[in-house]
This record gives C-alpha cells, structure tokens and sequence, in this order.
C-alpha cells in the first residue's frame, strides 16, 4: 500500500512539474510570438517604403515614414522654398506631401535621380540589427558595397514607420 502511495505521488509531482514548466515557458513563447510579429512588421514597413517609391506612389511612401521624417522634409521644403511666407505654408506642403501631389512628385523625383529603390529591393542584403519595443534597425548592404546601410524604424503608436530622415540626415 505505502509503495502504490508513493507511485500515485511520483506521478502527480511529474504531473505538477510538467505543468509548472509549461506555465513558465508560456510568456517566453508568446513573447517570442511578439518578437516575431514586430520583425515581420517592421519589415513589412521597410519593403513598402521602398517598393512605394519604385512605383511613384508617393503618397503611401509618404505614409510610411515617421513623424520625424515628415517634419523634417516638409520644413526642409518651405525653407528652400524661394519666398517662404509668399509661396505654399508650411500647412499646405504637408497636406500636398500626403496627397501625393505636385510638390511630393518633385521632390521625391529629386531624391530617386540620386537614389534607386530597386537597388535595394533587388540587389541588396537585409539584416536585422535589433527590435525593441520602439525602434529597430535594419542592416542594407548592397550587392557591390563592403558596409552596410542603417535604416532606423520606429514604432508610432503600434505602426513601424521608416526613419528617413533618421537615418540618413546628417545630424543639425
């Protein structure tokens, strides 16, 4: 009798530990979960910013970056603007910006003469750098480069948004 105790116990502290564990490694597994999520998000975010611009749809281009980055182009082009104050207010630029508009075209026509999305669509290597809850950061290295492109994203308000500005700007 006291050996059929002591096997009932046996098993029932199996039983108790298997539970325990799983219960501890649950967090780790949905967390993994999450960490997953935010990297297909945060590369979803990166592809479409550039797969946006290879088909001049600007106003979705324009809506991947970050606020930062928004504030910063559109400043940058009502400073650059021949008569700021005269011209477009610094409201009017923003909302062409989104719309995809005449000044959105031209500017972002300026920036693909020097700079072509396929290039690192088609022809480059995509690492991850890092995925917090806030920011990430992808490592782009080009087929014929020896150093990698940083491009920061930032987590706004549950949307992975492309640091342009962030990550190619020199610093002010």
């Amino acid at each position: 009798m006291a050996d059929h105790f002591m096997v009932r116990h046996k098993h029932t502290y199996g039983f108790l530990f298997g539970i325990s564990v799983l219960l501890w490694l649950m967090p780790v597994v949905g967390h993994g979960r999450d960490k997953q999520d935010d990297l297909d998000r945060v590369l979803a975010s990166a592809e479409g910013f550039f797969q946006s611009l290879t088909t001049k749809n600007y106003s979705q281009a324009w809506s991947f970056l970050s606020q930062r980055s928004k504030e910063v182009i559109s400043n940058d082009i009502y400073k650059g603007s021949v008569d700021p104050g005269a011209g477009y207010t610094k409201e009017q630029i923003r909302s062409d910006l989104q719309a995809g508009g005449m000044i959105a075209g031209s500017y972002w026509k300026g920036v693909l003469q020097s700079f072509d999305p396929n290039s690192v669509l088609e022809e480059s290597k995509w690492e991850m750098g890092f995925v917090r809850s806030d920011e990430a950061q992808l490592f782009i290295t080009h087929r014929k480069s020896s150093r990698p492109a940083r491009l920061k994203l930032f987590n706004e308000t549950g949307v992975w948004r492309v640091g342009l500005v962030e990550s190619f700007w020199t610093r002010r």
